[in-house]
């Protein structure tokens, strides 16, 4: 549903979008060729050396080919630290330097 809801609100915003740097953005993202779908999930840490992690990424990699495989047949889900083939960067909350006014 995600998926669905963000490229129907970006072939609304290429029509209906006010502002005209948000309309030219959603006009280039829906000429797409291919779209690529990326999970970022992030988990706390948690110590124990059986079960590192509370969600196992592999499972959820599995079901989101199952789910996805008309839009994506390669999704990823990544973590911070494994997304040196990512075009963009995630940062912590907190460490940017422009935070929301309070």
């Amino acid at each position: 549903m995600k998926i669905r809801d963000t490229v129907a609100g970006l072939v609304g915003a290429q029509f209906y979008s006010t502002d005209d740097t948000e309309r030219r953005a959603a006009r280039q993202a829906v000429r797409v060729k291919n779209i690529r779908v990326v999970l970022h999930l992030e988990q706390p840490a948690k110590h124990s050396t059986l079960f590192p992690r509370a969600i196992n990424p592999s499972v959820v990699l599995q079901r989101l080919k199952q789910l996805i495989k008309a839009v994506d047949p390669h999704p990823k889900v990544v973590r911070m630290g494994q997304m040196a083939d990512i075009p963009w960067r995630v940062e912590s909350p907190g460490s940017r330097d422009d935070k929301l006014p309070a």
